[in-house]
């Protein structure tokens, strides 16, 4: 759309628009981000967060923060609907070439706008962390003071699709809905009250 729609005589789409590839001398960054933070994709949950390594007393708190359904899901596609998966393991989004080189690339004056689904787990826990990754940045992390001080606006797509019971999915489309309710109550006394969001 926006490649024949593309004017200086448009206020909407006057603005250059450029691909992390785009940017830049620091060679090659994929246009298609993934989270496959460290292989995450080819491990369990368990695997991630080192719980054979654990002392008992540790062992038992994750067992008390995780279910053995959480502890045991593989992360090939996301998190399933598990944003305390997610959490966890996408706050290493921080040390990733992907957001170094967005950092990198960052100008003073320069806006972010987050899109992300709330009622699943990738989206509903990606969303605070990329902010509050964005929002305390810091040295080593380039240009970190344009980030911190940066006008940040987000759109959070609620439920749009279901999951057919008889496809033997691991997710439950019936639990969308409650899922986005506790997301928004989260995001509501997490990031508008503290005012990390402008719009």
């Amino acid at each position: 759309i926006r490649e024949k729609s593309v004017s200086d005589k448009s206020s909407f789409f006057s603005a250059k628009i450029s691909s992390l590839d785009e940017l830049g001398e620091a060679g090659f960054i994929s246009d298609k981000f993934t989270y496959d933070i460290d292989g995450v994709k080819s491990q369990q949950f368990k695997d991630f967060i080192g719980l054979s390594e654990l002392d008992e007393n540790n062992k038992a708190m994750n067992s008390l923060l995780f279910s053995n359904d959480n502890l045991n899901a593989s992360m090939e596609v996301g998190f399933k609907g598990n944003p305390n998966i997610g959490s966890v393991v996408l706050n290493k989004f921080k040390y990733t070439s992907f957001f170094t080189k967005f950092a990198s690339n960052f100008e003073e004056n320069d806006r972010v706008y987050i899109i992300s689904s709330i009622f699943g787990g990738t989206g509903a826990a990606g969303f605070p962390l990329i902010l509050k990754n964005i929002r305390d940045a810091k040295d080593p992390v380039p240009h970190h003071a344009y980030l911190n001080s940066a006008k940040i606006g987000a759109v959070t797509v609620l439920p749009y699709f279901g999951v057919d019971k008889t496809s033997g999915a691991s997710i439950d489309s019936n639990t969308f809905i409650s899922k986005s309710i506790a997301a928004l109550k989260y995001y509501a006394d997490n990031i508008c009250e503290n005012k990390s969001i402008n719009a």
